[in-house]
């Protein structure tokens, strides 16, 4: 014995212009398919593309915030350990004496 599963359908309408139907009607017959066909199968694949636009942002979301987390975790790294601090002043000190280097050139050169 085989069940017979009842599908469950429901109706959809629009009120459109008769140019809107006209210009879906040509494009439906130039696809080979009924009206409501061609409108169903378009509407369907706008929706999915929707969706999964969407749902790309959301992922995209989730990532920046894992980034963002990987990130603050290797700042604070950088910021307790003493040997990149020693580091990152020696560089501060060598970029400020070449920031004054220029300046006395480009004065210099102004004269």
């Amino acid at each position: 014995m085989s069940e017979t599963v009842k599908v469950q359908e429901y109706r959809i309408e629009l009120t459109i212009t008769e140019e809107q139907k006209a210009l879906l009607e040509r494009a439906a017959s130039l696809k080979g398919v009924s009206l409501k066909a061609y409108t169903l199968l378009n509407v369907l694949a706008v929706a999915k593309e929707e969706i999964e636009a969407y749902e790309v942002l959301i992922l995209s979301d989730r990532d920046r915030e894992w980034k963002r987390s990987e990130i603050d975790a290797a700042l604070a790294e950088m910021v307790s350990d003493p040997e990149y601090q020693a580091e990152v002043l020696q560089i501060e000190d060598e970029f400020a004496t070449a920031q004054w280097e220029a300046l006395q050139l480009v004065e210099s050169n102004e004269l």
